[in-house]
């Protein structure tokens, strides 16, 4: 369901009939034309909350990915090992 939307200025002229409105949908504020506020009713609150957690989730995310130091930037987890050479010599000592 769409938002309602509405100025500020009717919101208040008419508060308890627009709050009472709102235990099922979303009521949107606006200020100067622009939305100010969100008015969530107690009926939509859990769905409204999981969906913020999971546009807050998703940025996260997506912020890690790219400061490079993902998983994936990482490369081999392996330790490096100092390996010593033998100037080509097969006989395994080093000169």
């Amino acid at each position: 369901m769409k938002p309602v939307r509405i100025s500020l200025e009717t919101f208040s002229g008419d508060l308890e009939t627009y709050l009472n409105g709102t235990e099922e949908n979303e009521l949107v504020l606006t200020k100067d034309g622009k939305p100010a506020y969100v008015l969530i009713g107690h009926k939509r609150a859990a769905a409204w909350f999981e969906a913020v957690l999971d546009m807050v989730t998703t940025e996260a995310i997506e912020a890690e990915g790219d400061d490079g130091e993902g998983p994936e930037a990482k490369g081999n987890d392996e330790p490096e090992t100092n390996a010593t050479s033998n100037n080509g010599n097969d006989d395994g000592e080093n000169d």
